[in-house]
């Protein structure tokens, strides 16, 4: 495969990441009133409210999609980037693995989108202190984005993650 079928396989991918939620539902008005709350308080640098707007956020999106659509994947990765801001790792390390779950059903397990939960998720282990449990997370995000594009710059923040736990 040459570099620039892979890097054409790659934006497939992202296209059909980011469409696949083309045709869902729109949310309700007090969800994206939640939304906004979220995003606000973050932007301010209120990580607390942030994340308890997102922790309701959640609930609701949950409520209004289910507990496996792409819609609830976002939230529960948004949660946990929160959660991982403020330190509070085993929160984080479970908003992860649970987006992981939803997108693996999604999109598929080893597509570009898992590998970025994954990533994030690895992250947190080594944080918290798990470098053995991330290392082969990272080695896996770094497999899936080589086989999606090759050596690819894309892939210098897992590369760097690997270092990390490797050094830990």
């Amino acid at each position: 495969m040459t570099p620039g079928s892979r890097l054409a396989g790659f934006a497939l991918a992202l296209l059909c990441v980011l469409g696949a939620g083309a045709e869902a539902a729109e949310p309700s008005a007090r969800l994206k009133a939640l939304q906004a709350a979220a995003t606000a308080h973050y932007k301010e640098g209120a990580y607390k409210q942030a994340l308890e707007a997102a922790k309701q956020t959640l609930a609701l999106t949950i409520q209004e999609f289910g507990p496996d659509d792409e819609q609830t994947s976002i939230q529960t990765y948004s949660v946990a980037f929160i959660a991982e801001i403020l330190g509070d790792f085993a929160l984080a390390e479970r908003q992860y693995r649970d987006s992981l779950r939803i997108r693996d059903k999604v999109y598929g397990v080893d597509s570009a989108a898992s590998s970025m939960v994954m990533e994030k998720l690895a992250g947190v282990l080594v944080r918290a202190g798990r470098a053995a449990e991330a290392e082969p997370m990272f080695e896996h995000v770094l497999k899936i984005r080589k086989d999606l594009l090759g050596d690819h710059v894309f892939s210098a923040s897992a590369y760097g993650g690997l270092a990390d736990a490797r050094l830990a």
